[in-house]
């Protein structure tokens, strides 16, 4: 992933749509191994995109990794960034 997108992520400017189950699976994975983890400290690395399937986009929330529909982050104003587009 590209050093400026993590750094947005991280700072939570920037959420990634991933609109199938195997991009989850890869932008949790590459989040996990820079250190990106979901805020119940849970070492599973599970995608949760079974919620939202492909409306699923992931982001910072109160400093951890978090999940909900793409909807909701654009209507907080958030740049959207699809997860084919990361080289993961």
């Amino acid at each position: 992933m590209k050093t400026n997108v993590l750094k947005e992520f991280r700072e939570g400017r920037v959420a990634i749509h991933c609109r199938t189950e195997e991009e989850a699976i890869r932008l949790i994975e590459c989040l996990y191994d820079n250190g990106i983890k979901w805020d119940d400290g849970d070492s599973e690395r599970q995608t949760e995109w079974k919620f939202y399937r492909e409306n699923t986009s992931y982001s910072m929330y109160h400093g951890s990794l978090g999940y909900a529909p793409t909807d909701w982050h654009a209507r907080r104003g958030m740049d959207m960034t699809n997860c084919k587009n990361l080289k993961l």
